[in-house]
């Protein structure tokens, strides 16, 4: 099972947040840097807009900052824009495919380690009408502007 509680606390140590997991902190902070990952995902996609890639292997720690800078800069995002963000499990022994999955990510599970082909699932995982693919690594911080 998946424990929210280890993820908040690696969190908060990793951004020198002593902010303790019976706070209620925690809950809000998922929600609030993961709202724009879910809306985009919906269930009638069909191609035709964007998708950003993000191979992932064993960064349980670093992949909630990674995912949390994306849905910022999805805020940029004019309304109309239809975006989906895809987290390539690449053979993690970690809870790195948990992670994806709590803030909202399409997981696609790559077993063959490397990030070459990790990459590759990801784009494999498009539509052929999708305009535009983006990559980012699973440990970056993107900035706000970026989309």
């Amino acid at each position: 099972m998946f424990n929210h509680e280890k993820l908040w606390q690696d969190y908060a140590a990793l951004t020198g947040r002593g902010v303790k997991t019976d706070s209620g902190e925690m809950v809000s902070w998922y929600e609030a840097h993961s709202q724009r990952i879910r809306l985009s995902q919906g269930d009638n996609w069909d191609g035709g807009g964007a998708v950003i890639i993000i191979p992932a292997y064993n960064e349980e720690k670093l992949l909630p900052r990674t995912l949390a800078s994306v849905n910022m800069a999805m805020n940029s995002i004019p309304e109309g824009i239809k975006f989906r963000v895809v987290v390539v499990n690449n053979a993690s022994s970690d809870a790195t495919k948990e992670v994806a999955k709590e803030f909202g990510a399409i997981v696609v599970d790559e077993p063959i380690k490397g990030i070459g082909r990790a990459r590759q699932a990801g784009l494999e995982a498009t539509e052929s009408r999708d305009t535009y693919v983006l990559t980012t690594d699973a440990d970056a911080v993107v900035p706000e502007d970026w989309l």
